[in-house]
Formats: structure tokens, C-alpha cells, sequence
């Protein structure tokens, strides 16, 4: 049963590990987002209508990008934070039911073993 829990655990590691990692990769292309909406102030585009309705239709894309990323970001959190839960709980069970067994096993080495049983023999006679 341990080896089971233990293996769970460490899958549960190792995708917490990529869950940071893609965090962490939205997190710089949400940077990057930001630099290019950034970027698209004051007189960037010429002032022509159908430059200017790109422009405009940039904008928009960009915020809806970045809007987006942020939902990916609060879904992997979330997704981060059940996982970590999930293996604290794992380890706490492995750790009650290791502490349930060391328990029985003090109590299994207190006990004295019963007297052995001959049968046929009546106690106090020889046949």
C-alpha cells in the first residue's frame, strides 16, 4: 500500500512541476502581450482609415490574447493548488495508516504468545 501512495505522490510532483512550468510560460507571454499593447500608443500607426481600422482591430485581439492567458493562468493555479492538495493528503493518509501499523505491531509484540495446545492431553497427566 505504501508503494502505491508513494508512487502517486511522485506523479502528483512531477505534474505540479509542469503545471509551474506552463505558469510560468504564460506568464512571460502575458509579459510580451503587454509590451506589444504597450507599444500601441500615440501615433504608431499612420493615419490612414483602413491602417487605422487594423490598428484598432489589433488592440482588440491583443486584449482578448491577454484576457485569455489570464483565464489559463487562474485555471492552471487552480489546477496547482488541487494537485498539492491532493498529494498533502495522500501523505498525511500514508503517514496515519503507517503510525495505525506501527501501533498494532507494539501491541502484537506485547502480547504474550498463548501457551501451545497438545491435543489428546488432559493438563497435569502424563497420557
Amino acid at each position: 500500500m505504501a508503494g502505491d501512495v508513494e508512487v502517486r505522490t511522485q506523479v502528483l510532483q512531477a505534474r505540479l512541476g509542469q503545471l509551474v512550468t506552463l505558469f510560468d510560460d504564460t506568464d512571460r507571454l502575458k509579459g510580451q502581450i503587454e509590451s506589444l499593447r504597450g507599444n500601441q500608443t500615440g501615433d504608431v500607426w499612420p493615419d490612414i482609415p483602413s491602417v487605422q481600422e487594423f490598428a484598432t482591430r489589433y488592440r482588440a485581439a491583443l486584449q482578448d490574447v491577454e484576457t485569455r492567458l489570464n483565464d489559463i493562468r487562474d485555471t492552471i493555479d487552480r489546477c496547482r493548488q488541487a494537485l498539492a492538495d491532493s498529494a498533502l493528503s495522500l501523505e498525511q493518509q500514508d503517514a496515519a495508516v503507517e503510525e495505525q501499523l506501527r501501533l498494532l505491531a507494539e501491541r502484537l509484540d506485547a502480547t504474550p504468545a498463548p501457551a501451545p495446545v497438545v491435543s489428546g492431553r488432559r493438563a497435569g497427566t502424563a497420557f
